[in-house]
């Protein structure tokens, strides 16, 4: 049982020098691009029922994404 405390857990908390870096807001650029892949899961999610409530999480992000919300994603892409 002791084993299983040793696997990260999705939303760990990271130190306070990654965490503040994290809170970063992304480029435009970045920006464009996770606004584009919410949307693409956002039509995924109709199907998916499994994916709703991680899309919803991302959604709460596009108004101002940051570092931290660029790296859900690939989370979301690993789920299916």
């Amino acid at each position: 049982m002791e084993s299983f405390r040793n696997f990260a857990r999705p939303l760990a908390t990271l130190p306070p020098s990654l965490d503040a870096a994290m809170e970063q807001p992304l480029s435009e650029t970045l920006s464009a691009e996770f606004r584009s892949l919410v949307r693409i899961a956002m039509y995924v999610s109709q199907e998916r029922f499994d994916l709703q409530f991680a899309t919803k999480s991302l959604a709460h992000f596009l108004n101002s994404p940051t570092k931290r919300a660029w790296v859900n994603p690939g989370r979301l892409v690993g789920n299916g």
